[in-house]
């Protein structure tokens, strides 16, 4: 199913010739909301990410779009599926008209695509061989914490782990920093305290990565930290982690020499799962 500007489409091939010019000029903004239970886990805070990014991304956002709005269009899309199942909504935003310089600043029209999946709970992945991605550096502007502001890179880190029989790949800004993995945001484990790279290293401000930072937080058996990651810090580590909406926790169990334990990650993701649904 298919939804492009609130109509929806049960074929990509059924869309309107008008799509087409639009589909074209390709998506500038893509979000990603989990469907689980018959419901959208953290709307709220995936539809203001979602305004924030389009502000910054200067674009007219029509006063339509309310938060009603979304979770109506992706229910509304959903609606022919197996509504008790696990799902992703994939949400990309494109540019109604072309840039001119006499009208640099666009209206939006946004596609929506559903695409089934296993729930956050079953996607729990461990024994993941991790290096590090050094052929390009991520810039450190407040660009970089845009989401998908360096899907290129991440593409890259997994096409190297994949031809260098590694299961992931950490991304480095300029400084030499760890900024993320290739499939989600990083965390490691070093002296009961739980490390994540700052935004301010470049990670990506993502919604994900944002309610589990503050959920740490809460926990009083572990202290928590943003800061400026090292790859220096992995070999003193006793866990490392990734977690994503799409791929769930990926559990790293070496770095070069280096082996990691899981237990306290997995432990920390489930009953993180446990807050939300």
């Amino acid at each position: 199913m298919y939804n492009f500007n609130g109509t929806c489409y049960p074929k990509s091939a059924q869309l309107p010739t008008t799509a087409y010019p639009v589909l074209l000029r390709g998506t500038f903004y893509t979000s990603q909301l989990r469907i689980e239970r018959s419901k959208i886990l953290l709307l709220e805070a995936h539809y203001f990410a979602i305004m924030a990014q389009l502000r910054r991304l200067r674009v007219q956002i029509p006063m339509t779009f309310t938060m009603e709005f979304l979770e109506a269009q992706v229910n509304a899309t959903l609606s022919e599926e197996d509504t008790d199942g696990a799902f992703l909504a994939k949400i990309h935003f494109y540019r109604s008209e072309a840039i001119t310089p006499e009208a640099p600043v666009s209206p939006i029209s946004f596609a929506i695509e559903i695409l089934a999946t296993r729930p956050l709970a079953e996607l729990i992945a461990g024994g993941k061989k991790l290096e590090l991605y050094k052929d390009y550096f991520t810039a450190i502007d407040l660009s970089s914490s845009l989401q998908g502001a360096y899907k290129r890179y991440q593409d890259w880190a997994k096409i190297f782990a994949y031809e260098n029989g590694y299961d992931d790949c950490l991304l480095l800004n300029t400084q030499k920093d760890i900024v993320a993995s290739a499939h989600g945001s990083f965390y490691l484990i070093k002296d009961n305290t739980v490390l994540t790279p700052s935004l301010s290293s470049g990670a990506t401000d993502d919604v994900l990565r944002g309610t589990f930072n503050e959920w740490l937080r809460t926990q009083n058996s572990f202290g928590f930290e943003e800061t400026n990651l090292s790859p220096f810090e992995l070999q003193k580590g006793t866990e490392a982690f990734a977690i994503s909406l799409d791929q769930g926790l990926a559990l790293f169990q070496t770095y070069r020499k280096t082996r990691y334990d899981d237990a306290i990650g997995r432990q920390l993701y489930t009953r993180f799962l446990d807050s939300l649904v």
